[in-house]
């Protein structure tokens, strides 16, 4: 069985003020400091000693990592080092922090990073059906978040990423409900399950509204706007990721292994949207 609640758990973060200390207290080549912006931004500035890892590349780079060292990560604000943190954290790393406010916190500046998703409907002993209603909620709320990001911008390249990956998610959502047809003995409509699945999902797990109004003054800008949309495919590929090590089921893996995939794909595209707009 599937115990959800261990696959998941708060960020764990560090102030500057910490990690100036650690960083004092510490010999270089004992502990890793990971800036995973994109190459344009680290070239402006970055943390002395960080090693660039941009977020898309993140998931395929892991194996450059060393296991067993301290793990501090920073972005422009907070909001990508999170999500670099769960992903570091879901695949095996025993320590790792994400830097509170991000290199503008380190510059000075008050710099709170935009908020996650919340997952609050998660009980800990979700059988594979339940899994995959979850996942289905989560394309639900990635479809609508890029449905509103296209909706807030003027940059024509940008809508049409948007478009193009609010269609992407829909097909990820006819993927996950054809194999959760086939792990339940009583076939449903879509229709009907995907009502179902709004009204138990959306409120509390996967609230985009929620997410879109907590973080409206971090999306003023075309820049923001797509490092917050990064924040957003991290988490999802990392729930991927998640869900499926923790399946027993060989074909909920192979779906699921494949949908994260495409996510990648869609973290690539986006931070290289990012790279033209910084």
């Amino acid at each position: 069985m599937i115990r959800l609640r261990q696959l998941f758990s708060s960020i764990p973060s560090m102030g500057v003020d910490h990690l100036r200390e650690f960083m004092a207290s510490h010999h270089e080549g004992t502990y890793t400091l990971l800036d995973v912006r994109q190459p344009e931004e680290y070239e402006q500035e970055h943390i002395p000693g960080g090693l660039l890892i941009p977020m898309p590349a993140l998931s395929d780079s892991l194996d450059n990592l060393d296991r067993s060292k301290p793990v501090i990560t920073y972005c422009a604000a907070g909001g990508r080092s999170r999500g670099a943190t769960q992903l570091l954290l879901g695949n095996g790393f025993r320590e790792v922090y994400s830097l509170e406010g991000g290199i503008r916190a380190w510059n000075g500046a008050k710099a709170e990073g935009p908020r996650e998703l919340h997952m609050e409907h998660i009980r800990g002993d979700e059988e594979p059906h339940e899994v995959l209603r979850l996942a289905y909620g989560m394309e639900m709320a990635l479809g609508r978040f890029y449905g509103a990001m296209g909706d807030r911008t003027a940059d024509d390249e940008a809508v049409r990423l948007f478009s193009r990956l609010a269609q992407m998610e829909e097909r990820h959502k006819n993927r996950i409900f054809e194999l959760y047809q086939d792990t339940i003995s009583t076939p449903v409509e879509q229709t009907a399950f995907e009502t179902d699945a709004t009204t138990t999902l959306m409120e509390g797990g996967f609230e985009i509204d929620r997410f879109m109004t907590d973080n409206k003054d971090h999306m003023q800008a075309i820049p923001d706007i797509l490092k917050v949309a990064m924040m957003v495919e991290t988490q999802a590929l990392d729930l991927y990721m998640r869900f499926a090590h923790a399946s027993g089921n060989e074909q909920t893996k192979t779906v699921l292994f494949s949908i994260a995939d495409e996510e990648k794909t869609h973290l690539s595209a986006l931070g290289a949207l990012l790279g033209r707009a910084v």
